[in-house]
């Protein structure tokens, strides 16, 4: 009887070894893998308030550093809707020293012909992740529009959110 009780204790302690080494080797990989790219945060910075800072320097697609200008939040009313909101956070990319100053002073420009050429939009439109690149071409075109020291190089759509009734 005695002998059958041990058999069962040393079983289920392999079991306990198995499940902790799983455990272990998973939580490395997770951790290796998933959550180094999840937080992935450089180039990023936080100034002393948590908040995104407005200039960070990272690197585009052709590797040149170029200056983030993170734009206030717009919050909108879509062409046709029946109370639904649309939210999105934007995010400008310069090269230039002379553009990143020209879009601190026109910023009430900027958010003025986005907001507009948002709203114009219809809440099937602003679902269609299709159509965003065409979106985000248009908005880089209107806003290089305004600039007359040069130009941004690219636009990010941070977040966007469509809030129905």
């Amino acid at each position: 009887m005695a002998d059958g009780k041990n058999k069962s204790i040393i079983m289920y302690g392999v079991i306990i070894l198995v499940i902790l080494i799983v455990d272990i080797v998973g939580g490395y990989f997770i951790g290796k893998k998933v959550l180094n790219y999840v937080y992935n945060t450089e180039g990023l910075q936080e100034n002393v308030n948590g908040e995104d800072t407005e200039d960070k320097q990272v690197k585009d697609d052709t590797g040149v550093p170029g200056t983030m200008i993170t734009l206030e939040p717009i919050n909108l009313n879509p062409a046709n809707s029946n109370g639904e909101i649309f939210s999105c956070d934007i995010v400008l990319e310069a090269k230039d020293a002379v553009v990143i100053t020209e879009l601190g002073t026109r910023n009430a420009q900027i958010m003025d012909k986005i907001s507009t050429y948002l709203s114009l939009k219809t809440v099937q439109e602003l679902n269609d992740a299709k159509l965003w690149d065409g979106y985000r071409k248009e908005m880089t075109d209107l806003i290089n529009s305004l600039l007359s020291g040069g130009e941004i190089s690219n636009i990010y759509i941070k977040q966007k959110i469509i809030q129905f009734e």
